[in-house]
């Protein structure tokens, strides 16, 4: 028999989950709203379980892709920067391997200087997955 997911993992992947389907409704605010929450609680968590870290860097990356979108690049740079600065989290995914490459991309046009650093990080992402 399995154990009930903790209401902080329900409201994680509500607010995942919310966030889609406003996305899908064209309702990119209330889709942005959601997956910066999910963000942030997941974000508090992400030491107690692997559910959290995978919440807190899929939310993350829908997030910046939504400011993207919106045409709000140095926002979503600032955002990704800062969710993931003095980051000890051990989980490897592809959602994590995501961010990064996002944070390279947006380094390139915003600090130049922290490209290489971003490569790299990509770089060590990709080898963990791949391992």
């Amino acid at each position: 028999m399995t154990r009930p997911l903790s209401e902080d993992i329900n409201i994680c992947y509500t607010l995942l989950f919310t966030g889609d389907s406003e996305l899908k409704r064209g309702c990119h605010i209330k889709a942005l709203l959601c997956f910066e929450d999910c963000r942030k609680s997941a974000g508090k968590l992400m030491n107690e379980n692997s559910i959290y870290s995978y919440c807190f860097y899929r939310a993350l990356r829908k997030e910046a892709q939504l400011l993207r979108i919106l045409g709000l690049h140095k926002r979503a740079y600032r955002v990704l920067e800062k969710a993931t600065k003095g980051l000890k989290d051990n989980c490897s995914s592809n959602e994590k391997l995501f961010v990064y490459l996002q944070l390279f991309d947006l380094s390139e046009e915003f600090e130049p200087l922290k490209t290489a650093w971003y490569f790299k990080r990509l770089s060590k992402e990709a080898e963990l997955l791949n391992s």
